[in-house]
């Protein structure tokens, strides 16, 4: 190693102890060229040591230090002494910081399944032990995580350990702990075969369920989707007997006040005088799928909403034979008395309906669709509206004209313009499904409310889906209907409408073709820059500008650059020093003689005009010009 190279890391040792925090976190992210210059040999004798005694430094500091470790093993000397960065590591899962621990629980994951098979069992598993023992909380909620991480990687004897452990950390006393021990199952379930789940995580599962906690009982939707994947799918007669024992999948969710209705065993459930009701059933899928329809119609609305968001996660994971069973569940969450559980399920509606079968969600989802199209809340419809393009492919053309088609046109007359702006931006769905023709005559006239609405981002974000609807509806529909809806655009009284709008102009120039352009647009933009109004002519040459990267160079040449000139002798300075700018924009498209016979002089007479900007702009314009030319065109 060179002198220099030794006096650098020289002084980032001594970084790693300055003052400063920030001088110690640069040190710190330099931890693998100090172990690669100290060798294998001394980074474990000293370096490790000393990282050992650092983790009571500032969060900044250590969390650098869990990123670092994970990079070190064969700079400790390779998998064999990888053990060796366990120890620091062990301590920073135990901080407060929740930051700081969840770097360390992923560094020390990928440092155990780099061990070889014999230091898992010898090193990594009493350190699992120590932070499950901790009297500290943040010790167990890091074993939760580290348990399952690591858990292919012990051998059977301690595998059989780790489960007792998880079994342990989900029933601590600190709801933390048992939140984690849940949120940690579904990743567990991956790595069990049947027996296992059957016997040790199942039991463990319906207990957390039916803790008191809403944290805790949030986390085991997530689970039981991973368990139900790994078990045998239920017949209809099996899932029936489950509906049977609760009443979710037979009364409605919602009572008249608004509340949840809950039998006497559910309530028990609640307070945990039944601690495992699904014990009576044979079947382990009959045991995972009650405690899902019972966290459907859980007393905390964040619990439902979690079944709300992954429903067709649940339904793929249950099978064919318990559909109906939940879509009957499904129905009571789009009827919550939450709106933002409603607002979750309306999310889902197109994925839940992909999963079941056509007469379900013509049977179930579409009436209750219907429901929801005049919901109370602004965020449901607007989350309906959203997602209902998408069940168009699900249900095919004719229904889609039947049942769909009118649901659409009654949130497209709804009152709140997002509402109409989401089922729009989703309009390529139903396009291909329905047609050009028949999707046009619906909503061709909310179109063009929305082009006109008062808040001038919903404008906006029409102009943006402009492109996808020019594409759908084709030039002779599209010049017929909203041609002249994107020619209002370019004079409208925001600016930034305005320059979408002429930025539009060559998107549409762009995929209609330039003979489009000369005919729909050119003529009414030429017509722009003789009004009397400045903003009509500085609108015409900045659309033109926008436009031209679209335009072939002789078209440039013959027809936007003598608007361009014919605007340099403006009385208003804005246009004057806008014509310099679109002068060196489009000279790349001009012939060499052009350039120096015409636009130069144009911008050497503009660089003499009395306002400053536009002094400045030609100034700017013409050096511009002459670093791209050469001296041939200056000449």
């Amino acid at each position: 190693m060179e002198p220099t190279d030794l006096a650098e890391i020289a002084k980032l040792l001594d970084d790693l102890k300055d003052d400063e925090i920030q001088t110690r976190v640069a040190a710190t992210t330099q931890l693998s060229r100090i172990a690669l210059a100290l060798g294998p040999e001394r980074s474990r004798d000293e370096l490790i040591p000393f990282l050992v005694e650092s983790v009571d430094d500032e969060d900044e500091v250590v969390m650098e230090i869990g990123k670092e470790l994970a990079n070190m093993i064969p700079l400790v000397g390779g998998a064999e002494h990888a053990h060796l960065l366990l120890e620091p590591l062990r301590r920073l899962a135990l901080v407060e910081d929740r930051g700081v621990r969840e770097q360390a629980v992923q560094s020390i994951s990928s440092i155990v399944r780099a061990m070889p098979p014999s230091n898992v069992d010898t090193y990594w598993f009493p350190v699992l032990q120590e932070l499950k023992a901790h009297d500290f909380h943040t010790g167990r909620i890091s074993a939760c995580a580290l348990a399952v991480a690591a858990f292919s990687n012990f051998s059977e004897e301690h595998k059989a350990a780790v489960l007792a452990t998880m079994e342990d950390l989900g029933h601590d006393e600190t709801p933390m702990v048992r939140c984690a021990a849940a949120k940690n199952l579904s990743i567990l379930a991956r790595e069990l075969d049947l027996p296992k789940i059957q016997d040790s995580l199942l039991p463990l599962f319906t207990s957390l369920a039916s803790d008191d906690q809403d944290s805790v009982r949030l986390q085991t939707v997530d689970s039981g989707i991973s368990i139900a994947s790994q078990l045998p799918s239920l017949d209809v007669a099996a899932a029936e007997a489950v509906a049977q024992r609760t009443s979710v999948a037979n009364t409605p969710a919602v009572s008249d006040a608004g509340d949840i209705m809950r039998t006497s065993q559910d309530e028990a459930v609640a307070s945990g005088s039944e601690q495992h009701p699904a014990e009576e059933f044979v079947e382990p899928a009959q045991k995972v799928l009650l405690v899902i329809l019972r966290t459907a119609t859980d007393r905390a609305w964040r619990v439902r909403w979690s079944v709300a968001s992954r429903f067709e996660d649940l339904v793929a994971a249950f099978g064919s034979g318990t559909q109906e069973i939940l879509c009957r569940t499904f129905d009571g969450l789009l009827q919550d008395p939450e709106p933002e559980v409603r607002t979750a399920a309306a999310g889902r509606v197109t994925k839940v309906a992909a999963e079941l079968e056509e007469a379900q969600v013509l049977q179930s989802i579409l009436p209750r669709i219907a429901q929801q199209v005049t919901d109370a809340s602004d965020h449901v419809r607007a989350a309906l509206a959203l997602d209902v393009n998408g069940l168009a492919p699900v249900l095919g053309r004719q229904h889609t004209i039947d049942h769909l088609l009118p649901l659409l046109l009654g949130l497209l007359r709804d009152t709140n313009s997002e509402v109409r702006l989401n089922l729009i931006s989703r309009l390529g769905e139903m396009n291909d499904v329905i047609g050009v023709e028949l999707l046009a005559q619906s909503l061709l006239p909310t179109i063009l409310d929305l082009a006109r609405d008062q808040k001038w981002r919903v404008r906006m974000a029409i102009i943006d889906h402009m492109p996808m609807l020019a594409e759908k509806l084709g030039p002779g529909f599209f010049d017929e209907k909203l041609c002249g809806q994107c020619i209002a655009w370019l004079c409208d009284d925001v600016f930034t409408i305005r320059i979408a709008a002429a930025e539009n102009t060559r998107k549409l120039t762009e995929f209609f073709g330039q003979e489009w352009f000369q005919t729909c647009i050119y003529p009414q933009v030429s017509e722009m820059c003789k009004q009397d109004t400045s903003l009509a002519r500085l609108m015409s040459l900045v659309t033109l500008q926008a436009t031209s990267k679209a335009l072939n160079n002789e078209f440039v040449e013959q027809a936007v650059l003598p608007i361009a000139l014919s605007l340099a002798s403006d009385p208003i300075p804005n246009i004057r020093f806008n014509v310099a700018k679109a002068l060196q924009f489009i000279t790349p498209s001009l012939e060499p003689s052009t350039v120096s016979a015409t636009v130069l002089p144009a911008l050497e007479n503009l660089a003499q005009d009395s306002d400053r900007d536009v002094m400045y702009f030609s100034g700017k314009a013409i050096t511009a010009i002459g670093a791209a030319t050469g001296p041939t065109a200056m000449e």
